[in-house]
């Protein structure tokens, strides 16, 4: 099966940059994602911030102790920019200003800019024709940020926010930015379809306590397109079904003790 987990290590590795977006190939960002993040209010507060060295008293029920700050703050630190994701959906959609019983086929065009939505604005006129819907749905919980929040986040002055926490769920598997540094490497024993992203994620929540935070001023889109024969074979092979389901839970019983994939330098 296709080493997916391992090619994402090795780009991780190769990386120059103090920051990366974790996301599938075939999805493109809106307009000036990388200028709005990088200017936005939660770049400078949380990626941005300045870890200062002192040392700083923790107090439990049972007893205190004196942790350093830059292990403190490192924790603290541990946040994801959680972008919305988005298909565009092939449709044939009814118009009665075209033909009065007619209807036009929706075909979208990735490589065209102008047929594709640009800002938020542009993708909830699409959402209300039934022509984008959020990835997948509910199957793999990008639905998680729930669609009518983020709109009303972005589009109506009384709930507009730049950005708003959610709490880690499970089998949560969003498209993040983050520090490059410290973050976990895949588990490369993950291969082709199935379980690989969410097993990264519930270690970055359980293992790291990462935060996430879902952007209000962006999102990525790609076009609906037919299941892969791995992702057929998921839901079809109840052999590859089983195996890939007893590694799960052996992980998910790693992550339980404590133990998870090694860190980047």
């Amino acid at each position: 099966m296709y080493p997916i987990n391992t090619l994402r290590n090795i780009a991780l590795s190769m990386c120059r940059s103090d920051y990366v977006f974790l996301v599938d190939v075939d999805f493109i960002p809106s307009a000036n994602l990388h200028n709005n993040v990088m200017k936005s209010r939660f770049f400078g507060k949380y990626f941005l911030r300045r870890n200062e060295s002192r040392n700083i008293t923790l107090i439990s029920n049972s007893n205190s102790s004196s942790v350093s700050a830059s292990s403190f703050l490192r924790r603290q630190d541990n946040v994801a920019l959680v972008l919305p994701a988005f298909e565009l959906i092939d449709s044939v959609v009814k118009n009665v200003h075209i033909r009065p019983q007619g209807s036009k086929s929706v075909v979208w065009n990735m490589s065209d800019d102008h047929s594709i939505p640009q800002e938020p604005a542009d993708l909830w006129l699409l959402f209300r024709k039934e022509q984008a819907r959020p990835f997948h749905g509910q199957i793999c919980k990008h639905w998680y940020f729930f669609f009518i929040e983020w709109m009303n986040s972005i589009l109506w002055s009384e709930y507009k926010s730049e950005y708003y926490a959610v709490e880690y769920d499970k089998n949560y598997e969003p498209y993040i930015i983050t520090k490059r540094k410290g973050l976990r490497k895949y588990d490369e024993r993950f291969r082709g379809y199935g379980l690989n992203k969410v097993i990264h994620i519930k270690m970055l929540a359980k293992l790291d306590f990462f935060r996430f935070f879902v952007y209000g001023n962006g999102f990525v889109i790609s076009k609906e397109h037919n299941k892969t024969q791995d992702g057929i074979s998921w839901r079809t092979d109840l052999k590859k079904r089983k195996c890939m389901q007893w590694l799960g839970d052996r992980i998910n019983e790693e992550i339980a003790a404590g133990i998870g994939t090694p860190t980047i330098t």
